[in-house]
């Protein structure tokens, strides 16, 4: 698996009557057995809140390398896929039990995605070798 690209963000709403502003996205846009596809996440915006306390960072950016910074948002996704390969496949996942949100961010050697920035902003890429190695 190639990693291309990481994002996170808030949704806003685009209408009054909406709840987008509730929610939070993250996409990972990868290669996988050459076909590229962006890998969406979206959950409530408290639980991203409350995932500070699940991670061992203490406060965005968390990374920052040259004039480059990631922020925990950017990484939700690509947490949830490399610890679940079996959803390398799906475009969309829904989370709204903060549990199984959680469950996704333990275990997980943390240490590694520095390697995965560098090769973001080095090469534009990242190929995930040994899926294994992510975890703990």
């Amino acid at each position: 698996m190639e990693i291309l690209k990481i994002k996170g963000y808030e949704l806003e709403k685009s209408a009054p009557t909406t709840s987008e502003d509730l929610f939070n996205r993250s996409e990972v846009t990868v290669i996988v057995d050459g076909f590229e596809h962006t890998f969406s996440v979206l959950y409530v915006r408290t639980f991203f809140e409350k995932l500070w306390a699940e991670v061992p960072f203490e406060e965005n950016p968390i990374f920052r390398y040259e004039n480059h910074e990631f922020q925990l948002e950017d990484i939700i996704a690509l947490v949830i896929l490399i610890k679940s390969l079996e959803l390398k496949d799906r475009k969309r996942m829904y989370i709204n039990d903060y549990d199984e949100f959680a469950s996704h961010f333990k275990d997980f050697n943390y240490e590694k995605l520095k390697d995965v920035f560098i090769g973001l902003i080095g090469r534009g890429k990242y190929f995930v070798k040994a899926p294994l190695d992510f975890l703990v």
